[in-house]
């Protein structure tokens, strides 16, 4: 999935439409690692990918059903099924780091 081009179409939905709830999962998808020690970052890391995923999936599937907004009911929509493979290639790392 272009990670890129999806935020482009999901920032023009939400410039349209003005949705607050789509700045804050922007928000909580794109915030860093911190600052982590290079022993625990690949743990750190994949944790908040899982977490970031699980957000963006419920985040996702809420929008796909609003029919009173289209270009961001298509868009979710059309993301989802990536959004899905990629949590789950994510619990399957998470899940070889011990976690």
């Amino acid at each position: 999935m272009d990670v890129s081009a999806a935020a482009l179409t999901l920032a023009a939905c939400n410039q349209q439409q003005g949705s607050e709830a789509v700045d804050k999962a922007q928000d909580a998808v794109s915030e860093p690692v911190g600052q982590t020690s290079a022993a625990d970052f690949d743990k750190t890391y994949i944790d908040q990918q899982v977490a970031a995923h699980e957000g963006a999936v419920t985040l996702h599937r809420g929008f796909s059903d609003k029919t009173d907004v289209p270009a961001l009911a298509e868009h979710a929509r059309t993301v989802l099924p990536k959004i899905e493979a990629h949590l789950e290639r994510a619990k399957q790392l998470q899940s070889s780091l011990g976690g």
